[in-house]
């Protein structure tokens, strides 16, 4: 996986106000930190984050962060770890950067993708998606996109976990390997569950 660019400034001041006067000029306040490294306050551009966040990467993308400063740029290799996204506005609150060493493994999560055609589904059976992502330990540049869930072997009543799963070399599933992934109901039985989830008449009106 190749590392992707990033800007950012120094930023010396702290503040409700002045974040908020960051953001009303589309600028994110963040934070670098890493293991044993003192924080590092940074500004950058919430479009550019943007930019970052809708590739099929997304989080997971290697970012190579550069700060502007008036002596020498200063260059960081990171990972998002968290972004804080106002609910109402939909506007990108503040972010946090992991540093990461290239040689070195790290956790992160991983996106499941489910393929294959399932006889339980073509016998009307119906799909749960249980789990929507596996936690995952592997060196940064090794960390896949997303990892695929084969359900062509899966019929009603039939289930898998995440001890099915194939992970990709040099890459280890955190993951408890007895969660369930995915099953396959038949039609009765999620009609069954969707009446049990209705709420029940308390009495006849007068």
């Amino acid at each position: 996986m190749e590392a992707t660019s990033l800007n950012a400034l120094s930023r010396d001041k702290k503040g409700k106000g002045y974040n908020r006067r960051l953001r009303e000029k589309g600028q994110v306040p963040a934070v670098i930190y890493g293991k044993g490294k003192e924080d590092v306050p940074i500004i950058i551009d919430e479009k550019e984050l943007r930019g970052i966040l809708s590739r099929e990467t997304g989080r997971n993308t290697i970012i190579k962060l550069e700060i502007a400063r008036k002596d020498q740029p200063e260059e960081h290799t990171v990972m998002i770890r968290d972004i804080q996204q106002d609910p109402l506005k939909g506007q990108l609150v503040h972010a946090d950067f992991y540093e990461i060493a290239l040689n070195q493994k790290i956790h992160t999560k991983v996106p499941l993708v489910f393929t294959g055609d399932s006889p339980g589904l073509r016998k009307g059976g119906i799909l749960q998606q249980l789990l929507r992502e596996v936690e995952m330990e592997c060196l940064a540049s090794a960390i896949p996109e997303q990892l695929e869930v084969d359900i062509s072997q899966l019929d009603l009543g039939c289930r898998i976990t995440v001890a099915d799963l194939k992970c990709v070399e040099g890459c280890k599933i955190s993951t408890n390997e007895e969660t369930v992934v995915a099953t396959i109901i038949a039609p009765r039985m999620a009609e069954g569950e969707a009446e049990a989830d209705e709420p029940k008449p308390t009495g006849e009106a007068v």
